[in-house]
């Protein structure tokens, strides 16, 4: 199939730097979390999407095309880090009231990269530096880390209460980040910390033993400040069964 569906050259890069831009209506999956210009979430699935596509060319020996592919990717990443980097995180985005927001999911690209075998998209010391800023602010500064890691946080680690998904943890994010902790050495505090979620999502109720016997599912995907749940029974959650054992596998490793 590789050989038929090659997606078109995006098109949504204004500015012409290589990389493309939020245009603050919902075109990702935060859809009431406006997001203007670059942004760390699209622009870093950006940059994994375009490595998989140079790798999938390679595959099908259309070496042209994976040059094409490749010469998408480098200006991309080099406008990633100049736009976006501030020395500790990758910011939300470059133009919305959010801009300077510390986000759980700023490293989605970067761990869809790594499981995948695509290599660093990010250079390993920003994913470091990253992923223990969303340990101290986005984990610790919510609820005492109890919850799992909100979506989203100022620079001045105050809960923001004026956007819905802002304030939620999801429980994808929280169990996918522990993996890429342990694969940017951000310590084994943090990675245990991240471990021990599993018995606290329990807690909850967002996590509810499966009527067949097939072992646990999530029932709720979202969950607030004061543990309530949004969101009931939706196929992301019944995909996190395999996370269950996957985190205490990593709980087991460190």
């Amino acid at each position: 199939m590789g050989d038929t569906r090659w997606p078109g050259q995006c098109k949504h890069d204004p500015d012409h730097d290589g990389l493309i831009n939020n245009e603050g209506f919902p075109d990702q999956t935060y859809d009431d979390w406006v997001v203007q210009g670059e942004s760390a979430y699209s622009g870093a699935l950006y940059l994994a999407a375009a490595r998989a596509s140079e790798e999938m060319a390679k595959r099908i020996q259309q070496n042209k095309t994976a040059g094409e592919y490749h010469d998408l990717f480098a200006p991309a990443q080099k406008s990633h880090s100049k736009k976006l980097w501030n020395g500790e995180y990758f910011r939300y985005d470059t133009r919305s009231e959010y801009k300077d927001d510390i986000q759980t999911d700023q490293p989605a690209g970067q761990w869809y990269a790594t499981a995948t075998g695509l290599g660093d998209i990010v250079p390993k010391d920003m994913q470091t530096s990253a992923m223990k800023k969303v340990f101290n602010f986005n984990l610790m500064k919510f609820n005492n880390g109890e919850f799992g890691a909100v979506n989203g946080i100022p620079a001045d680690g105050q809960i923001i209460t004026t956007n819905e998904q802002v304030q939620e943890v999801w429980a994808g994010t929280r169990l996918l980040r522990p993996r890429l902790c342990c694969r940017t050495d951000c310590g084994t505090k943090a990675t245990k910390r991240l471990g021990t979620l599993i018995s606290g999502v329990r807690q909850e109720g967002l996590l509810v033993p499966h009527a067949g016997g097939l072992g646990s599912q999530w029932d709720v995907s979202c969950t607030d400040v004061h543990a309530q749940g949004r969101n009931i029974g939706p196929l992301r959650c019944l995909a996190q069964t395999r996370n269950d054992s996957e985190l205490q596998k990593i709980t087991r490793q460190t």
